[in-house]
């Protein structure tokens, strides 16, 4: 598995799209941020796999990139660290 970073840079104003996002990312292993439109998803396939999965390949749900996360560092929440910590090992 690998933790992925995902930023929506433009989500789709549709909200039948909106809800179609939000139930796959409840599908999957996720930590949701404070900031609706960012969040880390631990995923077992490719970045270009997981885009796909949640419909910003072909934009249905709006403009987004999935980012491969290697390595991290910062200053947030100590929930979102955990998470990072325990789904990087």
């Amino acid at each position: 598995m690998a933790v992925y970073a995902i930023a929506r840079i433009f989500p789709n104003p549709d909200p039948e799209r909106e809800a179609e996002y939000k139930q796959k990312l409840n599908d999957l292993d996720h930590f949701q941020t404070s900031n609706p439109l960012f969040c880390f998803v631990n995923y077992s396939g490719t970045s270009q796999e997981l885009s796909n999965l949640l419909g910003f390949t072909d934009g249905r749900i709006g403009y987004g990139i999935v980012m491969s996360l290697g390595y991290y560092y910062g200053y947030a929440d100590k929930g979102m660290w955990e998470w990072l910590e325990t789904k990087s090992n």
